[in-house]
């Protein structure tokens, strides 16, 4: 799932769809029993915070909406491994990603066994 069969790719996020942490947390309480209210709470607690704020997660990506095709907004990352130099399928990163609609999240993905946010 390398694109996602998307072409316009961009590191600009100046045109991201307003998404803040209560969208996230919608979305991850009731889906994982790792996410709960509790631990959402303190957030910058959670191994996927951590690993962002480490420098762990690099590529982020996003794709505006498509005319015509689809009201959904696609960011895609890449996380590199914290106790090895490759994935177990023999990649240097973990890709996910997360698709957004109507400022909701609708979607997201990650391979990652440390616990990613996303």
């Amino acid at each position: 799932m390398e694109n996602l069969g998307l072409s316009k790719w961009t590191q600009n996020f100046s045109n991201v769809p307003d998404f803040r942490f209560p969208d996230l947390f919608n979305y991850l309480v009731g889906k994982d029993p790792q996410y709960n209210a509790e631990s959402l709470k303190s957030y910058k607690s959670l191994l996927g915070y951590k690993l962002y704020f480490d420098g762990h997660v690099e590529d982020l990506r996003y794709h505006p909406p498509q005319p015509n095709h689809s009201s959904y907004s696609y960011l895609k990352f890449a996380v590199n491994p914290t106790e090895k130099s490759k994935t177990d399928d023999g990649s240097s990163t973990y890709k996910g990603f997360f698709l957004k609609k109507d400022g909701c999240v609708h979607s997201a993905y990650c391979p990652c066994k440390g616990g990613c946010v996303f």
